[in-house]
């Protein structure tokens, strides 16, 4: 009976020809790479950066609101975490202290 089982779940998952894509029960089909490691380039706390004070969401919206409708969306954000980084990390080591990110925060208010 387990040997009719095995046969049987073998049979249900199939190959579809497309690179990424099996087909499960016949017409089901199911991406091979989960839905998580597909999205893992988004930092979904990017917005926390840009709420966390006036002159940093005034900088984000000026320099990367792409469609320039006054609000940034999550993915609109994403690479204002890196560019502020850039700003506030004086010594290059990846870390932003508190020290750092109140200096990047009063060079943007000044230059902003």
């Amino acid at each position: 009976m387990s040997m009719l089982l095995l046969l049987a779940a073998a049979a249900g998952t199939a190959s579809s020809g497309v690179p990424g894509v099996e087909v499960i029960r016949g017409n089901e089909i199911s991406p091979s790479k989960p839905a998580v490691a597909i999205q893992a380039s988004i930092n979904p706390r990017a917005m926390d950066l840009v709420d966390s004070d006036p002159a940093i969401k005034q900088w984000a919206v000026k320099s990367f609101d792409s469609n320039r409708d006054g609000w940034l969306t999550l993915y609109e954000a994403q690479p204002v975490v890196g560019a502020f980084q850039d700003i506030a990390d004086e010594d290059r080591d990846g870390h932003v202290t508190l020290r750092e990110y109140r200096a990047a925060v009063d060079f943007l208010r000044t230059r902003y």
